[in-house]
């Protein structure tokens, strides 16, 4: 998905949106995805897009877009993309997760638009 709305994105980038999910949903750390070879970069914006237990989903995506680099914003919104596509396979409450992908996706949008100057 990153690749599809950012055809430009680096190898880098790509490593982290595959890794997006890492520090939240396996028993990675930091320091084994240091120790793993992973650049720093790649590892900040990994541990930017891993929102912490009961964070707010919208406050955090707020908080994100206000002071995250753009790499871990657009990582976040090719997520966001990708699980807006294909939630109704997942998850029986669609218009809960309507409603919360679409607010999100379009506050990541607009860090995306003050950064790239366009729509993406």
């Amino acid at each position: 998905m990153l690749r599809l709305l950012f055809p430009d994105a680096s190898d880098k980038l790509i490593a982290a949106a595959y890794l997006h999910d890492a520090l939240e949903d396996t028993t990675a750390t930091k320091a084994s995805l240091t120790a793993d070879g992973l650049p720093a970069d790649v590892i900040d914006w990994i541990e930017q897009v891993t929102r912490e237990g009961d964070t707010d989903y919208q406050t955090w995506i707020e908080d994100l877009c206000q002071k995250g680099a753009i790499e871990a914003v657009m990582v976040k919104y090719a997520d966001n993309r990708l699980n807006r596509a294909t939630m109704f396979r997942l998850e029986p409450d669609h218009a809960r997760l309507i409603k919360r992908y679409d607010k999100a996706g379009t506050t990541l949008e607009e860090r995306l638009r003050k950064n790239f100057g366009t729509s993406s």
